[in-house]
């Protein structure tokens, strides 16, 4: 799995690693060298109680290699770290 011309990524890395910590990596409000498979959900679940929605928006290219535009939504609901929630679609 790649997104966005990054690198690819095995099943197996997203099972040892989380897809939140592949994708985000370290950034001013998300530090995945200091997460877990397990605490990366754990923080997303309680950020998002209502679900972290996956939408699929356009295939553009079929197998063997599907590429397609997605995109990844949620209404901000429940706690993040110190940030209280704000209901605000994300």
């Amino acid at each position: 799995m790649t997104t966005n011309n990054g690198p690819a990524y095995t099943a197996q890395d997203i099972a040892d690693v989380g897809t939140y910590n592949l994708f985000l990596g370290d950034s001013e409000h998300y530090k995945s060298t200091a997460e877990s498979f397990e605490s990366s959900a754990k923080i997303f679940h309680e950020a998002f109680p209502n679900g972290f929605l996956w939408e699929l928006i356009e295939v553009l290219s079929g197998p063997p290699n599907v590429t397609f535009k997605w995109r990844h939504w949620g209404t901000f609901s429940g706690p993040y770290k110190e940030h209280a929630p704000t209901g605000e679609t994300v």
